[in-house]
């Protein structure tokens, strides 16, 4: 017995040693597109008066001109997206719910990916490491997930301490196009708005409408808007840009969905998921971000959506021409 626990000792001294050396010499870059998940939780804190506020993943923070909304609207815009790896319990997170006023319009843009079986990725250990606080918003089995993938993580991030280590630095370089910097004042990271449209993979997963992770989505959407709800604020619900090709490969399924979030969830879809199927040239390096070709076209789109729906609505909403 004394030898095990002398054993357990040494390893889990060792276990310190490498996240302590880790925490030295691997400090996440100022610039890390992770910073972003903080800065838009500020943005919904300090942005006052009548509010858009807009939830999904990368295809909001890297699809849309916020401004174009603000200026249909005449209502203050704010764009939660960041990345859709983070998982849908990060997405609509209780920070959200949390700073919601009462007549806020949420307007719901998931990912189609996030209808299916989503396993926390490494992603969300880049976060946790920014903003532990994280950990609170993350279900049981987000945990067991990231268990999973926690070696294989620090392994990776070991490596490159060692690398850093040798080169005399504690940081690498941050990202021209990823770089939480790029966030302007309404949440929208726009580092890619004058660069070319970039080859890429275009292709999403095969959206699936049944099954036990199809439906933990549909509870989890569920449980966000009923919150949105009795905060006494509105909630209507979109759809990310998609390649037409892909859209048409989906159309059955995404049809499905369309039917099941307006009858099941009773969400208003104020656009169609065939008006957001864009020319390959729309986009810009993966499947659901798009070039400023692509943003200016979906902002348009999403702004005359959102003012009709606006239009519809009495008080408190006044539409300014």
């Amino acid at each position: 017995m004394r030898r095990f626990l002398i054993k357990a000792l040494i390893f889990g001294c060792l276990q310190i040693f490498i996240l302590a050396f880790i925490g030295v010499f691997n400090v996440p870059h100022a610039s890390s597109y992770m910073y972003g998940y903080g800065i838009k939780k500020k943005l919904l804190k300090e942005t006052d008066g009548e509010r858009i506020i807009l939830v999904g993943g990368s295809n909001l923070a890297m699809g849309l001109n916020s401004e174009v909304i603000k200026e249909m609207t005449g209502l203050n815009s704010i764009n939660m997206g960041l990345h859709a790896g983070i998982g849908r319990k990060l997405i609509m997170n209780d920070a959200i719910l949390e700073a919601l006023q009462p007549n806020d319009l949420v307007v719901l843009c998931l990912e189609y990916d996030n209808y299916a079986e989503m396993p926390a990725k490494e992603v969300v250990w880049q976060l946790l490491r920014i903003d532990p606080s994280v950990a609170f918003d993350l279900s049981l089995s987000d945990m067991v997930d990231l268990s999973e993938t926690g070696f294989s993580y620090i392994g990776g991030q070991l490596r490159t301490s060692i690398r850093n280590l040798l080169r005399g630095q504690r940081s690498n370089g941050g990202s021209a196009i990823y770089n939480a910097e790029a966030f302007n004042q309404f949440g929208d990271l726009t580092s890619h708005w004058n660069l070319e449209h970039r080859e890429g993979k275009r292709t999403i997963n095969p959206l699936v409408v049944e099954g036990r992770y199809f439906e933990g989505a549909l509870n989890d959407v569920s449980e966000f808007v009923q919150a949105i709800r009795e905060a006494g604020a509105h909630v209507v619900t979109s759809f990310p840009p998609i390649w037409e090709d892909e859209y048409l490969k989906n159309k059955e399924n995404i049809d499905a969905l369309t039917v099941i979030l307006s009858q099941e969830l009773n969400l208003e879809l104020i656009t169609s998921a065939e008006a957001m199927a864009f020319p390959e040239a729309y986009f810009f390096d993966t499947a659901y971000h798009l070039n400023y070709r692509g943003i200016e076209r979906r902002s348009e789109i999403l702004g005359n959506a959102l003012r009709a729906y606006l239009g519809r609505v009495n008080e408190p909403f006044i539409l300014q021409e």
